[in-house]
């Protein structure tokens, strides 16, 4: 998708905000979600993020177009410059997939670990961050 989007020297930018993003929202969501709990009832949790889902989903489904050219308000200019900033990715067509080949590659395998060892150091950071900053940094979230 951002290979369509976005112009190959603002492709980090582009992955990187989202990213951060994420980030951001899962350290607030870790205090806000106490917060609801403790003020209005540990459903209410569910309803709120449910309903933040929702609206979202929503709007990324009456927003979000493949290609800048499908999108009516992206301007002429904008396309323009997008299409001149952007390489074609050409489709390959897979006719069988080699399992074998992929289950037995040390790249394959170093890909999964490093991606596991991220997942339990993200997820470990954004758990203790609210713990952290009460204990450490003093900060008082009640």
């Amino acid at each position: 998708m951002w290979g369509r989007w976005a112009p190959q020297n603002e492709r980090t930018i582009i992955v990187g905000v989202p990213t951060a993003a994420a980030i951001f929202g899962i350290s607030i969501s870790n205090i806000a979600t106490s917060a609801i709990c403790e003020n209005l009832g540990w459903p209410y949790a569910f309803y709120i993020y449910g309903a933040f889902g929702i609206f979202f989903g929503t709007v990324w489904i009456l927003y979000f177009r493949n290609t800048p050219e499908e999108m009516p308000w992206c301007l002429k200019e904008e396309k323009e410059y997008i299409k001149a900033n952007t390489t074609a990715c050409a489709r390959i067509e897979i006719k069988k997939i080699p399992f074998k080949k992929i289950l037995t590659s040390l790249v394959f395998w170093v890909a999964c670990l490093s991606n596991i060892a991220n997942s339990v150091i993200f997820f470990s950071i954004t758990d203790k961050l609210p713990e952290y900053l009460q204990e450490r940094i003093k900060i008082i979230f009640n």
